[in-house]
């Protein structure tokens, strides 16, 4: 890992600052702003056009300092015939960091980290945790739902600790075997009574060497020791499969990111029509629905992709983001989620989107380091933007403080105050752009309280009285072709509110 800014001689430190590095100062000269883009996959490791050279040179050109790799954790879909799916199955999967290996992902990334010390590459990965089918190969088709219900996992540095991630089609694992324990011992019982019935005479022994045949076979079917203890073949369990791995993600030191949860992907076709000996197999479709809720029915996750490539809903005030915040507030979670852009980058060109300057996550830092980058992704001091076409949208400043100026709280953190006013301070900038346009708005616990139209460089101070024990202030600021979003400063009033 590349050693900090401040560790430089300050002369020197202040020329690469200014004139060396892409990144810039924060307000009040107390953090650095670094860009960056999340949800980036590439050709080596699974679904992207890109190697981490050629993205590293894309990266260089747009001026951006960070790229958080999601590469696939695994594509990979199977179908089973009943009673037995687990054991006659049909696969087709592609290349992906668990089908590629763990250690060489995270090994390469490294190694391309250290060979460009001017960018931070952190990898990570966008999980599938699960799926499952609808329809039947005699009605000749069927349904997989839910495979693009997607998390991102970051932060994770363990080869094996990824490789046993709780996710389908995902080989050997020993995490689940008391889940999976219960439909193994019923056809080990039954491998006994079969063998003890063979020792009779008549209709008993052909009895028993017809069970044996089924016992053993559903022996072999009810392994414990699969990756996940759900299945694709029962039906929808719910959030269970999505929980599970983001408690598995939480106890081994990492974070997880719902992607796009109202992304419409709906039906789409065929994922295949083949033929094998002749015999026409099923058409199989994919559904993926929009899954809002799943930020209000999960706990434990480190954040959501706020913006993306598609229409959202849930930033809106008083909607799914702001009543788990509010949640947080009322001590029903223990962390907030954050907001962070999603680009899905595949290739350079893809659609509107695929661009390194146009969704991108714009990280606050006391160093220009990965660590520094992944502590920020951890407590909120990030926030989003898209900007559409070479312009960029920037937050210059986003704080809370007291009147007297001595308490200053950013986005994230939480300011404690005496019940007293309270005072947010925006300043926004456009560089490189002609003239626009904004709406700033201040949200508070998911109430507008002021709204702000002006052209850049707008500055904005609002003061006001925290009338609850504890919540935030959050911006969300629009233009046409833009779009900004911070992650809260929470307020926590000590003492009842006073006005002077």
């Amino acid at each position: 890992m590349r050693d900090s800014i401040r560790s430089v001689p300050l002369s020197v430190g202040v020329l690469l600052l200014f004139f060396l590095l892409p990144c810039s100062r924060g307000y009040a000269g107390e953090w650095i702003s670094l860009t960056g883009v999340v949800h980036v996959h590439t050709s080596e490791f699974s679904s992207g056009d890109h190697t981490l050279d050629e993205l590293v040179d894309l990266a260089r050109q747009r001026k951006v300092d960070v790229i958080v790799l999601t590469d696939h954790d695994r594509i990979a879909m199977s179908y089973g015939l009943p009673p037995f799916p687990h054991l006659f199955s049909l696969t087709r999967s592609r290349k992906s960091v668990l089908k590629v290996g763990a250690e060489k992902y995270l090994a390469r990334v490294d190694a391309v980290d250290r060979d460009h010390p001017e960018m931070i590459l952190i990898p990570g990965l966008e999980s599938a945790p699960f799926y499952y089918w609808t329809g039947s190969i005699r009605a000749g088709e069927l349904t997989a739902h839910n495979w693009r219900k997607h998390l991102h996992v970051i932060g994770l540095t363990d080869p094996e600790v990824i490789e046993n991630l709780p996710i389908l089609d995902n080989g050997f694992s020993t995490e689940n075997f008391r889940f999976l324990l219960p439909r193994f011992m019923v056809y080990l019982g039954l491998l006994l009574i079969s063998v003890a019935l063979i020792s009779w005479k008549g209709v008993f022994r052909t009895v028993g060497k017809g069970l044996l045949i089924l016992a053993v076979i559903g022996v072999f079917d009810a392994q414990p020791f699969r990756s996940s203890p759900f299945d694709p073949f029962h039906g929808d369990p719910g959030e269970a499969p999505y929980q599970r791995l983001i408690d598995y993600v939480h106890d081994h030191g990492g974070m997880t990111f719902w992607a796009h949860p109202e992304a419409n992907y709906g039906e789409r076709g065929a994922v295949f029509r083949k033929k094998i000996a002749g015999i026409s197999l099923p058409t199989v479709r994919m559904h993926t629905g929009k899954h809002p809720l799943d930020l209000v029915q999960t706990y434990g996750y480190t954040g959501f992709e706020a913006l993306y490539g598609d229409t959202i809903h849930v930033t809106e005030p008083g909607q799914e983001w702001d009543r788990v915040l509010m949640q947080y507030c009322e001590g029903k979670r223990k962390d907030p989620p954050w907001g962070l852009c999603g680009l899905d980058f595949h290739r350079q060109g893809q659609n509107s989107w695929s661009d390194f300057q146009r969704g991108q996550t714009i990280f606050w830092v006391k160093e220009k380091s990965r660590k520094a980058v992944l502590d920020a992704l951890r407590n909120g001091r990030m926030y989003a933007v898209y900007q559409a076409d070479s312009a960029r949208i920037r937050l210059d400043q986003f704080s809370i403080t007291g009147r007297d100026g001595k308490k200053i709280a950013v986005s994230g953190e939480t300011i404690y105050n005496g019940g007293r006013p309270l005072m947010v301070k925006v300043a926004l900038s456009l560089q490189g752009g002609g003239p626009v346009s904004f709406q700033a708005d201040l949200i508070d616990s998911g109430r507008v309280i002021k709204s702000t139209e002006g052209k850049p460089p707008l500055k904005l101070e609002h003061e006001f009285l925290p009338l609850q024990e504890k919540g935030y202030i959050r911006l969300d600021v629009h233009a046409r072709k833009y779009r900004l979003l911070s992650n809260p400063i929470f307020y926590k009033r000590t003492s009842p509110a006073k006005n002077n």
